[in-house]
């Protein structure tokens, strides 16, 4: 009896290690078997964060070839903006001298002589300067259109356009006009500095021959002098230098008249 009780006993004992070992066995693979799923779980958020990561560097690397697309085509919009503000500035320079400029001698036409006359008018009465002009018309120059024909008359002028212009000073200002009247404008100029201007003006017009218009062919001019004094507008110079032109022509021409008033 005694036996089968510590048998009993016994057994019951080998039951229960059994059952603690058996429950250490399930709580070490539950545990392990949590530990895998709390390590597969991070490493699925891992993934996801580094998939995100991955996905912001690339929306990042998109919005910086955006962002220098943008910058690109700005800087060529810039270009072309500038280019085409460029042109227009230099096509408006180019109309603004068309515009001031005689088609046939090239010379500074009546529109933009007065307006440069003006400006030095004004310039000269506030800096007591002298302000000096010469207005010369080439003579009997209806003969020549009759006789030669205009395409030589036109010669004549272009001719006369580039003699004038090189004897004259690097401030002066040889002008068209009209027809066969020109206007020098000679700032800083005396009444005595522009006679000798005029003097060899008449000089050397009347002694070059131009034989690409006509054989033994040359031109004499007439021309008026005049130098700014009480005049109240640059139209009176020019009126007073117009007179002492006329006076040259009744003095038989190829001459220069001073205006003294």
């Amino acid at each position: 009896m005694a036996f089968s009780y510590s048998t009993l006993q016994l057994y019951i004992k080998s039951l229960k290690d059994l059952n603690l070992k058996e429950q250490q066995h399930h709580t070490i693979e539950m545990r392990a078997r949590f530990d895998s799923e709390q390590i597969e779980s991070e490493n699925s958020r891992l993934i996801q964060e580094q998939r995100f990561k991955e996905r912001e560097l690339e929306m990042m690397k998109k919005n910086d070839m955006l962002q220098g697309t943008i910058i690109f085509l700005v800087g060529i919009m810039l270009m072309i903006s500038t280019l085409y503000a460029c042109r227009q500035a230099i096509k408006s320079k180019r109309l603004q001298r068309q515009v001031g400029t005689d088609f046939l001698t090239q010379l500074a036409n009546r529109r933009e002589a007065y307006s440069i006359g003006h400006q030095l008018f004004i310039q000269s009465q506030k800096t007591k300067s002298p302000l000096s002009i010469i207005i010369f018309d080439v003579d009997h120059f209806k003969q020549i259109n009759d006789h030669l024909g205009h395409e030589c008359g036109d010669k004549a002028l272009q001719a006369l356009a580039q003699i004038s212009t090189s004897i004259m000073r690097k401030d002066d200002t040889v002008c068209r006009i009209g027809g066969e009247e020109f206007l020098v404008i000679l700032p800083n100029s005396t009444l005595q500095a522009a006679e000798q201007i005029a003097k060899r003006l008449v000089h050397t017009v009347a002694e070059t021959l131009l034989t690409d218009i006509a054989r033994n062919f040359n031109l004499t001019i007439s021309a008026g002098v005049a130098c700014i004094n009480d005049d109240g507008s640059f139209e009176q110079l020019v009126k007073r230098a117009d007179i002492a032109l006329y006076q040259a022509k009744s003095e038989g021409r190829n001459c220069y008249s001073l205006s003294h008033h």
